[in-house]
């Protein structure tokens, strides 16, 4: 399933994917460059603490705690899908942002 990218209220537009239940909220985030530079994943989980890996685009989350957070600017990132992960023990926890083309 795919979802537009929420707005966190009262900030610059800054795209969000809550990470919940060992599960990232929305799993596919849409976002449209012009609009969104920024992506938050918030770890809203009490008791895991998340890494986050963009495989291809070379790029890891610090240690992302219980009620912590991390941002990345995807300004320059190219237009299509970026997949990443977190690792929970053995279990791969799958994401995706889908850069839409200017237009």
């Amino acid at each position: 399933m795919r979802f537009a990218a929420p707005v966190v209220p009262g900030e610059a537009p800054v795209a969000l994917v809550e990470i919940r239940s060992a599960a990232f909220h929305p799993h596919v985030l849409e976002i449209d460059p012009a609009v969104w530079t920024t992506v938050r994943w918030e770890n809203t989980d009490t008791d895991r603490t998340y890494v986050i890996v963009f495989k291809e685009d070379d790029i890891e989350s610090p240690p992302i705690p219980p009620g912590g957070s991390w941002e990345l600017d995807v300004t320059g990132f190219a237009p299509g899908l970026h997949r990443y992960t977190a690792t929970i023990g053995e279990v791969r926890v799958p994401g995706t942002i889908d850069i839409a083309p200017e237009p």
